[in-house]
């Protein structure tokens, strides 16, 4: 039971970190952010702050940033009216924090274990 408790908790963590990078690199391009959700579904719990409505819905098999404009190109701080590099930056920003967790989780881990390999390495070459 703890195990699926730890993987929920790990997925929670690696889609909202996801989500985040699209949201944080929207907002500095100027694209006006409607929702922020982890999961999918009606919302179970929701806050409003910043104009962003924050979103908890109930199936945790992922996540979205609702982003204004995304289907409709007339909307001036909307997704669709920004420059093509705007857009990429936005679409690759989930992804690289996906690696930048992933490199973050790996040094944690790195750094748990150090002592024990210096201990081990100190074993081998005496």
């Amino acid at each position: 039971m703890i195990d699926i408790g730890i993987f929920i908790g790990c997925l929670i963590l690696t889609v909202g970190v996801h989500e985040l990078g699209h949201m944080v690199v929207a907002l500095l391009c100027g694209v006006r952010v409607e929702a922020f959700a982890i999961g999918f579904g009606k919302p179970i719990l929701h806050k409003k702050l910043w104009g962003i409505d924050f979103r908890i819905c109930p199936i945790l098999l992922g996540g979205y940033t609702k982003l204004a404009g995304e289907f409709k190109k007339h909307v001036s701080d909307g997704f669709l009216a920004q420059r093509y590099s705007k857009k990429a930056c936005i679409l690759v920003a989930g992804v690289a924090m996906n690696i930048l967790l992933a490199c973050i989780c790996y040094w944690l881990n790195y750094k748990s274990i150090s002592i024990g390999i210096w201990v081990d390495w100190q074993l081998v070459v005496n």
